[in-house]
C-alpha cells in the first residue's frame, strides 16, 4: 500500500505534513508522498516524499518498479 496525499500549495510546510504523518503512524505502509505544486521533488527527514504534480506520472512508475 502506498499513502498520496495531494496539496493545493506551492509551498509544502510542516502544517500540511500532520495528516500524512498520522497515517504513517497508524499504518506501517511506505513509501508516503504528498503531491503538490511546488517544482522539485524532494525528501522530509522523516521520509516522505513530496512529488511535483507534473512528475506524478514518473513517480508512480518508479514505485511500481520497485515492487510497492
Amino acid at each position: 500500500m502506498v499513502i498520496i496525499e495531494a496539496k493545493a500549495s506551492r509551498n509544502i510546510i510542516e502544517a500540511h505534513l500532520k495528516g500524512l504523518r498520522q497515517l504513517a503512524v497508524d499504518q506501517t505502509v511506505r513509501p508516503h508522498a504528498i503531491v503538490c505544486l511546488e517544482p522539485r521533488r524532494w525528501v522530509t527527514s522523516d521520509g516522505i516524499t513530496t512529488v511535483p504534480a507534473s512528475d506524478l506520472a514518473d513517480f508512480l512508475d518508479e514505485i511500481a518498479a520497485e515492487g510497492v
